[in-house]
């Protein structure tokens, strides 16, 4: 019997043995008959009165012990369902109830632990739903928790062997399978897409919805906790940026982008104190009649040992990093330092502005103080911003444009078209001009329905009185068609590619002399 673990028992067990020596004692001493003589010889004392008194107050100190031995053990019970019920939270989503990410953290290094002395391993799957945000901003919270939690039953209903599901965060899960090779990882993830291929009825609403899968192996991936999860997550992440549903570790192109990501990371900051980092300013022209009329900042980064890192690489690694500020504010500093230098002939300078910025109340006030640092003309600047920007789920970057513009500053929306705004969604934001994304401009020669969205646009933007940039252009012939159509202006490697400080200087001075 394991007394330590029932500590009842226990005591049951010691007021017995107690009992049968007190009993053995009694017999051998003749306790019983010695105290009968001793009693009688001290009869004037009123002994066996005493006696009774003192043998009635242990009854009753047994009945008060047993009392609170029963309170205690009622208290005990409580605090024992408290304790796991504490616990439960501590270690569990209270939406979906599955492991939290405490939880699953604490599960993984356990089985790194376990693992270190073998050769079995582990997988670990990074699961993101897709366009989550949107179902939540346009349906409301309450259906996107419901959803959740149905997403949530579907993985658990999947049942696969070997496997813990815990919620991380947000819309975000985590799954790790243990002993599975590469085929059996593959399979996993088409019982994952499978999951979702039924709509989610919630709410009156037929919701069809897809996630994004990212993976990391132990080891291969990382003998930690933290790199395989952010090796999972930069998966996951590529995989949404290059429209891939399942990127996997059998895929050799991956592993490079996860060293890539790695790099990016570790070496952002040092990349803007050694200089690594520069830009470069692609010319706008007038398309009545090709003049320069102002160009766009664009960040470069070239790498002592890698070489040339490509912006749409680094630009999003450094978003999912919460670095891109530091890029962002380096480009607008670059640029006020480039209008300075070039005086009177400078000309208006677009800076792209991440929307992750916008969260920050205080980034117009930073902005302008850049501008008054360095004493240029807020004319002179024009933020680029994104239609993530104008589907914010609070009123932070319509304040923050408004002030802007407040301050002179002009606003133009950068890929027009490529995501869920409109025209009628520009109207809440004092935006000056929008530029429509290649993606358009590079079929408008080719399809006559894509012509006729171009010219639309071209149409209902002049109505409102914004400004019109096509970007992208490569050709004369695409030239010509937007010309026809009264674009205002133009960018592209047809009138010129970006070019270094120095060479758009030039590009000023030649300017001047006509």
């Amino acid at each position: 019997m394991h007394y330590k673990k029932n500590p009842l028992s226990f005591d049951i067990f010691i007021v017995i043995v107690i009992a049968f020596a007190s009993f053995a004692l009694f017999i051998y001493f003749d306790v019983v008959d010695r105290w009968f003589y001793f009693t009688r010889a001290y009869e004037k004392y009123d002994l066996d009165e005493i006696i009774g008194l003192f043998f009635g107050f242990f009854i009753g100190l047994l009945f008060f012990s047993y009392r609170l031995f029963t309170r205690v053990q009622k208290d005990n019970q409580r605090i024992s369902k408290l304790v796991k019920s504490l616990q439960h939270e501590v270690l569990h989503d209270h939406l979906t109830s599955l492991p939290n990410r405490r939880s699953f953290e604490q599960e993984v290094l356990q089985l790194i632990n376990k693992q270190t002395d073998s050769d079995n391993s582990f997988t670990l799957f990074n699961i993101d739903i897709d366009s989550f945000k949107y179902i939540n901003d346009t349906l409301g919270d309450r259906v996107g928790d419901q959803l959740l939690v149905a997403v949530a039953k579907r993985l658990l209903d999947l049942d696969i062997e070997g496997a813990t599901l815990a919620r991380i965060g947000g819309d975000e899960f985590c799954m790790v399978v243990v002993n599975i090779d590469e085929d059996a990882c593959l399979k996993v993830c088409e019982q994952l897409n499978g999951a979702v291929v039924e709509p989610f009825s919630i709410a009156d609403h037929k919701l069809y919805i897809s996630y994004t899968v990212g993976i990391s192996r132990f080891p291969e991936d990382g003998t930690s906790y933290e790199r395989l999860l952010q090796t999972a997550h930069i998966a996951m992440c590529m995989g949404k940026k290059s429209g891939n549903r399942r990127n996997n570790f059998k895929d050799s192109n991956f592993t490079q982008m996860t060293k890539m990501c790695f790099i990016i990371q570790n070496n952002l900051k040092d990349a803007l104190k050694d200089n690594q980092l520069y830009v470069e300013y692609q010319p706008k022209v007038n398309l009545s009649n090709s003049h320069i009329i102002g160009c766009e900042a664009l960040i470069r980064w070239r790498h002592p040992e890698h070489g040339f890192i490509l912006p749409d690489e680094f630009i999003y690694i450094a978003e999912e990093a919460q670095k891109v500020h530091l890029i962002d504010f380096f480009v607008l500093e670059e640029v006020c330092k480039q209008l300075k230098a070039w005086g009177e002939l400078a000309k208006p300078v677009s800076v792209n502005l991440s929307p992750i910025l916008f969260v920050d109340e205080d980034l117009a006030d930073k902005i302008i103080a850049i501008l008054n640092q360095y004493q240029i003309p807020p004319h002179l600047i024009e933020l680029e911003i994104t239609e993530r920007t104008l589907f914010a789920d609070s009123d932070v970057p319509l304040l923050i444009c408004q002030k802007l513009v407040k301050a002179g500053i002009t606003l133009s929306l950068d890929d027009f078209g490529t995501g869920y705004s409109s025209l009628a969604h520009i109207a809440d934001f004092p935006i000056s001009a929008i530029k429509i994304d290649r993606a358009f401009i590079t079929q408008i020669c080719h399809s006559e329905r894509t012509l006729n969205i171009v010219t639309a646009i071209i149409s209902l933007a002049k109505a409102i009185n914004i400004k019109v940039i096509a970007e992208g252009i490569e050709t004369e012939e695409e030239s010509l068609i937007l010309k026809e159509l009264a674009c205002d202006e133009a960018q592209g490697y047809f009138f010129d590619r970006p070019l270094s400080k120095d060479v758009f200087s030039e590009r000023l001075l030649q300017l001047k002399c006509k």
